[in-house]
């Protein structure tokens, strides 16, 4: 199930409002400050901080089965989507990924597919990272847009034999 998504944004007090403002709920903030990563979680709230020079590393929204990551970069960046699988779903998803010469990135928490698209793809296994395996809320539809081209022609291609 596709549950979540990184990206990178210089607008990270807006972004966080505009995921506040659709029904998510802000789980976490990290952020470095002073030399250190340091929580700013709720109910610590932007006027908290604002003022401090954070370099926010991670802040995490959720809603139902929806987990959304982003930080702070100097240009708005797509990072990674993620899936939520079994144990068995993993093997496979990665084995197929090793077939297509895909590195894969096995990780104690989470596993890192790279794809040949300026992009990767998650592998969790955690069900802790979402508020709700039972909510209706879930990612319907993920449109991405690259500047590398041959995802728009591959879309029943290499991507669906990770998965098939």
């Amino acid at each position: 199930m596709l549950f979540h998504y990184h990206f990178w944004t210089p607008h990270v007090e807006e972004t966080e409002r505009f995921y506040a403002n659709n029904g998510f709920r802000i789980y976490q903030r990290i952020g470095k400050y002073q030399g250190d990563f340091q929580n700013f979680d709720p109910p610590l709230v932007w006027d908290d901080f604002r003022e401090k020079d954070i370099l926010f590393r991670i802040i995490e929204a959720r809603k139902g089965c929806i987990n959304v990551t982003f930080g702070y970069g100097k240009k708005s960046i797509f990072d990674h989507i993620g899936f939520l699988v079994n144990e068995k779903e993993q093997e496979f998803i990665c084995q197929n990924a090793v077939n297509m010469n895909w590195n894969v990135d096995r990780g104690e928490r989470r596993t890192f597919i790279t794809t040949p698209y300026s992009f990767r793809i998650e592998l969790q296994t955690n069900k802790d990272l979402v508020d709700s395996m039972t909510d209706n809320i879930k990612i319907g539809e993920l449109r991405l847009e690259i500047m590398k081209k041959g995802l728009e022609g591959d879309t029943f291609g290499s991507l669906n034999r990770l998965f098939v």
